[in-house]
């Protein structure tokens, strides 16, 4: 016979999800690092967009007046 266990009382006896990725203090400063990295890796993929759309276009600013029209 298997005893059921709630999800609410494996987080009350420490077992969650916590030690699933590991609670050591490397595990949460690389996360951290990664995590912290991503508005200038947006940052580059909008500029990289950018530029590619001017490429496409062929001059710089014909992409905004041709949005308008």
């Amino acid at each position: 016979m298997a005893i059921r266990i709630g999800q609410s009382q494996v987080h009350a006896s420490g077992q969650g999800s916590d030690d699933a990725v590991g609670n050591s203090p490397g595990v949460r400063r690389k996360l951290t690092e990664g995590i912290g990295s991503l508005p200038g890796w947006r940052k580059g993929v909008r500029q990289k967009k950018t530029e590619t759309d001017r490429k496409i276009v062929g001059l710089p600013g014909v992409g905004k007046v041709l949005k308008w029209m």
